[in-house]
């Protein structure tokens, strides 16, 4: 038969695994959730850099599109003044 110590010390065992458990499962939550957040960051970067490369294009095509229009413009002056 255990006696009163042993009892209290089976007790106090108990409680800690559980407290124990309870802080594995919070750990874990949070873990999971630091993982979403990450993978979040990592999505948004991968849309930003779409973003510039969308937006390095524009520039690109629109400095070729008022290439082609002074070309076109110096053209037509050209021949309008006879040039």
């Amino acid at each position: 038969m255990p006696t009163g110590d042993d009892s209290n010390g089976r007790v106090t065992m108990a409680v800690l695994g559980t407290k124990l458990d309870y802080v594995q499962r919070s750990v874990d939550q949070i873990g999971r959730r630091l993982d979403d957040i990450c993978d979040q960051a990592v999505d948004r970067d991968e849309r930003l850099g779409k973003v510039e490369n969308t937006l390095k294009v524009i520039t690109w095509v629109g400095g070729a599109v008022a290439a082609i229009l002074i070309a076109i413009a110096t053209a037509w002056a050209k021949a309008v003044l006879g040039l």
